[in-house]
């Protein structure tokens, strides 16, 4: 994430909504005609880590749009409509709602949390990139849970 244009710096942010809320509308759709859902899952998890590791590998402003719009298109906005459904079909009957919060409260959890060790971790390392990283990992350890609860489930 070096040489930046620091011009671009507000449309940068702004590429991954730009790009999800359609993304997630458009699979979102996909999910209510399809039975194989979850296959989305393992499709869109390793390619969104893939996005934050090329944004954490990223020389110039060129590659870093570029992983963003990778991230956009399979990131966390994007897969939401996905883990939503996969959570209301293994919710405890009686108890939808509930789960829905805890989900929720997670991930409230994260965004209050990463920023913190993120910056940790930057001043530790005197990289930003660490935290893209670990993100990765953290997608993928978590895809190999999903996986492997899936696989006891049934």
């Amino acid at each position: 994430m070096k040489n930046i244009d620091q011009r671009f710096v507000g449309l940068i942010a702004s590429i991954v909504p730009l790009i999800a809320i359609p993304s997630a509308l458009i699979l979102a759709k996909k999910l209510d005609q399809t039975a194989h859902a979850r296959r989305f899952l393992y499709l869109f998890v390793p390619l969104s880590a893939l996005a934050l590791v090329l944004g954490s590998l990223s020389q110039n402003s060129t590659q870093i749009v570029l992983a963003l719009i990778l991230y956009g298109l399979t990131g966390k906005m994007t897969i939401d409509p996905l883990l939503l459904q996969v959570i209301r079909r293994h919710a405890p009957k009686g108890r939808v709602a509930t789960t829905f919060g805890l989900y929720n409260f997670l991930g409230m959890l994260a965004s209050i949390t990463a920023p913190y060790l993120t910056g940790w971790l930057t001043d530790l390392t005197g990289s930003l990139a660490v935290g893209f990283d670990l993100a990765a990992a953290l997608l993928l350890l978590g895809l190999l849970g999903f996986g492997l609860s899936q696989r006891n489930a049934g």
